[in-house]
């Protein structure tokens, strides 16, 4: 094998080892994982349609994820360095409290706990701001899965945490953030909340909410292009009244639906269990059959007009 040769075998191993991966799997068959439940709800109902993926900018080669592959090299690491105290890349499955079940693999499991792993080019901004939103989902949906599956060895006080490191070397701090079960299942709830509002988008055809900044976005995202990409392209002043009229129509209108479903929301769990009849309307809870997340059959409440007999 000559040195090009070699070369290309190891560009070829970095491929497979971060375009093989479970997770990368699961984001090619358009379900969402335990690792998804944070992310941007626009680029969840983007995964779901199956708009077409784009490689991000700040990944040098198209088939090459270095930052990935050292991230992965990180956390195998350590894994490996812990003692028989620990299990690692353990298969969680979590119920979510709307029925929804989720997929992912813990890094590491203890007697007590979840730990997540993370190295970032740079761990300052977690320090000063704390973790991402979906950090916290994911370790708390990994320490819910293992409490129910019954994995945690004791359970009286469990906890997740997540664990960052500097993998750029020039910080040797850590930094952890740890998060106890009541805090996990209240951020679950908001997980369920989030893909319900995708759910709703993709059933409306409809963009679901942005969650991250453009900056963030034209760099790392690979939906990037269907979502604010496909705003920037955009020329031509309108200033027809009747048009304009028709724009504020739109954004009253959406304003209005934002407010009706965020009083659904709120209706929906002050009925939660509740079936019956009001004396003009039938309430119920169906079960439904998700199929853009695994295993995921759900409760969805039934609100509609009682028949009238004819005369």
């Amino acid at each position: 094998m000559n040195p090009e040769e070699l070369h290309q075998a190891l560009r070829s191993t970095i491929r497979s080892n971060t375009m093989d991966t479970a997770r990368t799997q699961q984001t090619q068959e358009r379900l969402i994982g335990i690792s998804d439940l944070g992310a941007c709800r626009n680029y969840l109902r983007h995964l779901i349609i199956g708009s077409e993926m784009r490689t991000p900018p700040d990944v040098e080669d198209s088939d090459l994820n270095l930052a990935a592959f050292m991230g992965a090299a990180f956390g195998e690491r350590l894994e490996q360095a812990l003692g028989p105290d620990f299990q690692t890349q353990v298969p969680i499955t979590c119920t979510l409290p709307s029925g929804r079940r989720v997929k992912g693999t813990a890094d590491i499991l203890h007697k007590r706990g979840i730990v997540d792993a993370k190295s970032k080019n740079g761990i300052r901004m977690v320090k000063r701001d704390g973790p991402s939103l979906a950090n916290m989902i994911q370790v708390s949906a990994y320490l819910v899965g293992a409490l129910q599956q019954g994995l945690i060895e004791d359970p009286s006080d469990p906890y997740a945490m997540l664990f960052y490191a500097d993998r750029s070397g020039e910080d040797n701090e850590t930094h952890i953030a740890v998060l106890w079960l009541e805090e996990a299942e209240a951020l679950l709830r908001t997980a369920d909340e989030r893909i319900d509002d995708v759910t709703y988008a993709v059933q409306h055809g409809e963009d679901a909410p942005l969650d991250e900044p453009d900056q963030w976005c034209r760099v790392a995202c690979s939906m990037y292009d269907h979502c604010r990409g496909a705003l920037t392209d955009v020329e031509g002043l309108i200033d027809n009244p009747r048009y304009l009229k028709a724009v504020d129509a739109l954004l009253v209108g959406k304003e209005m639906e934002k407010e009706g479903a965020g009083l659904a929301k709120e209706a929906k769990r002050a009925l939660k269990g509740i079936s019956g009849s009001t004396g003009t309307h039938l309430v119920r809870w169906i079960t439904v059959n998700d199929s853009r997340v695994e295993g995921g059959a759900y409760e969805r409440l039934d609100v509609r007009p009682l028949r009238k007999d004819g005369p």
